[in-house]
């Protein structure tokens, strides 16, 4: 969910920034999109990861370098919970450069050792891995109709040619 939520949110850029300026190639825009919105949410994570740092220091004032393995953990999960909950945005917020820095803002706000963000991760991490085995069994499914579809046909060959 997260990443395609990064994905929509990338392809509505590209999209606009196309239109915006037909002159620009579609693969050249893309490319620059991509690096727009991924240096746009480099940039808030570095934000992020500054806070839950200093968070932690405050927590432990003793923190060394070895408690920077904990801010990073949070920002992952910080991270997971914004991409998966990251809302389709607008064409209109998405031309805007500077709506696209204020579209990342709740980045800040979200607190991952919270309960509900736990939860809300789990529950993406479960509906991600269940979508998953779904499309596996399918995708074998799939094989094994199309295999028995052969045999059979080759079945009624050879049973036609024995008349």
């Amino acid at each position: 969910a997260a990443r395609k939520s990064f994905a929509q949110l990338c392809q509505k850029r590209s999209e606009e920034l196309s239109r915006s300026t037909p002159e620009v190639g579609i693969d050249s825009a893309s490319s620059s999109v991509g690096a727009e919105v991924f240096g746009e949410l480099f940039s808030a994570s570095v934000f992020k990861l500054h806070e839950e740092w200093r968070t932690i220091c405050i927590r432990k004032p003793n923190a060394t370098l070895l408690d920077f393995g904990d801010a990073l953990t949070t920002l992952s999960l910080d991270l997971e919970y914004f991409l998966s909950s990251l809302p389709t945005p607008t064409s209109q917020e998405v031309a805007d450069a500077s709506a696209l820095s204020c579209f990342l803002e709740p980045l800040q706000a979200i607190q991952a050792t919270s309960t509900c963000s736990l939860i809300y991760i789990r529950y993406c991490r479960l509906r991600a891995g269940f979508l998953e085995h779904l499309c596996r069994a399918f995708e074998a499914a799939a094989q094994l109709a199309e295999e028995l579809f052969s045999w059979c046909l080759c079945w009624r060959k050879g049973a036609a040619a024995e008349l």
